[in-house]
């Protein structure tokens, strides 16, 4: 898969959030989608979030227990660290609900919206797919100083988060459809 970064797509939820007010930041990259698997945005959203962080495999129980620490320290500003428990199961995609630690603005076919806003940030994350590329893109408020902070700590990271997500969640949907296809008969077979 080759990842290209790209300009948050025009006519999206997520440009009309970029273009409702100022923004500290806004980032999007896009692949090619692999060629016989259909993917929708929902089937996106879910694929990538099912382990968003970037954490070995080997090292999950370390990261769930740094995860619980987050919780624990950043409890009392209102903040919810971005990721989630390994063995917590994702609930639904529901419009106002919660999908891991994220708010669910927005579900069509083609696109996903969630977010958050908390006392430091106000940023959307879009899981947009489009024939023949999908995409994920972010746009980032920041409320205050602390915020501003944070955001030139984590700046060099955000491209390679959102490529890692992409790319997760494209390879998990391409394995599941390699799983399900049922297996290629040799010629002359019966």
């Amino acid at each position: 898969m080759r990842f290209r970064e790209c300009a948050v797509p025009e006519g999206t939820r997520l440009a009309a959030f970029q273009l409702d007010a100022p923004h500290l930041a806004a980032a999007a990259v896009e692949a090619d989608l692999p060629g016989t698997v259909p993917i929708t945005a929902p089937q996106l959203a879910r694929a990538a979030m099912a382990r968003p962080n970037l954490v070995p495999e080997r090292l999950q129980a370390f990261g769930d227990a740094l995860t619980a620490i987050q919780g624990v320290i950043f409890k009392p500003f209102g903040v919810v660290p971005n990721t989630h428990r390994r063995n917590k199961e994702l609930p639904e995609l529901v419009v106002g609900d919660r999908f891991g630690p994220w708010q669910v603005y927005s579900i069509e076919d083609h696109e996903v919206v969630l977010g958050d806003t908390d006392p430091f940030w106000d940023f959307r994350v879009s899981f947009l797919v489009t024939e023949p590329v999908a995409r994920l893109g972010v746009v980032l408020r920041a409320r205050n100083k602390p915020g501003e902070l944070y955001y030139r700590l984590m700046r060099r990271m955000q491209q390679r988060m959102l490529r890692d997500s992409l790319q997760r969640g494209l390879e998990t949907l391409t394995a599941a459809a390699g799983a399900a296809a049922p297996p290629v008969q040799p010629r002359g077979a019966r």
